[in-house]
């Protein structure tokens, strides 16, 4: 039997250097991200610290898809780890850009709004869920404006339910996307790694020509090549670079 004082005694010194695959998944989000980690301390107390980064990734809030402008997962030391998440996501509405922070422990994260131009929460509310300013509103959506703010009232607790992760488990695909305008129009895809440095990922929407293809490549560490097709023949590259400081 191991003893505690002799786990006690174990000095780490180790460094994780995670290039890719490091998958977040729940509260609306679906994250890949990178970063590098230091374990410090011992093997009873261990303390892990640094920060893992974006590599690409959504946010779904409000039956809405979000740009992702920021995620970080931050790991300060503490034991037992409690690392906390920094997000900033945006999505354009009706004459504004609506912005969802969600900041905290990664077990326990709140969700706040903000908007450009600055404006209240429920109007804000309005313009993600229904593309209308608060005036033009319907009761109906009077009463789902309020449920939304009651929800975002207090702690702010987010959406927990992962719908997707029995299907991406059972077709042994990376990242699996369902996605719609808020009309008629849904967009379903998915992302699978042929190698540690090839990453494909394939769409297809409701509408005609709708379907693409996208192929990111790591050249290295820093160097990233992303090339898309559409079903129309169109295709694109775009090279980026990246350097932490």
């Amino acid at each position: 039997m191991v003893t505690p004082s002799f786990l006690d005694s174990i000095k780490l010194d180790i460094l994780i250097s995670a290039m890719q695959k490091v998958f977040v998944r729940g509260l609306g989000a679906d994250l890949e991200l990178n970063g590098t980690l230091t374990i410090a301390g011992t093997a009873t107390a261990p303390s892990i610290k640094g920060v893992l980064s974006l590599i690409r990734g959504r946010l779904q809030q409000f039956g809405k898809r979000f740009t992702l402008d920021k995620a970080e997962i931050h790991f300060n030391g503490s034991n037992p780890p409690d690392p906390t998440i920094d997000l900033l996501a945006e999505t354009d509405t009706k004459e504004a850009t609506a912005q969802i922070l969600i900041l905290g422990p990664l077990d326990d994260p709140t969700l706040s709004l903000s908007s450009i131009p600055e404006l209240p929460n429920d109007e804000i509310i309005s313009r993600v869920l229904f593309d209308k300013v608060l005036s033009d509103i319907s009761p109906l959506q009077a009463v789902q404006i309020a449920q939304t703010l009651d929800r975002l009232s207090g702690e702010g607790r987010l959406d927990t339910v992962d719908p997707l992760g029995t299907i991406r488990d059972a077709t042994g695909v990376d990242d699996i996307l369902v996605a719609s305008d808020g009309n008629k129009d849904v967009t379903v895809g998915a992302g699978k790694y042929l190698t540690d440095s090839v990453y494909l990922e394939l769409e297809k929407g409701s509408g005609a020509q709708s379907a693409a293809a996208k192929v990111d490549v790591e050249i290295n560490p820093e160097v990233t090549l992303e090339s898309k097709t559409n079903e129309s023949g169109n295709t694109g590259a775009t090279l980026y670079w990246e350097w932490s400081y």
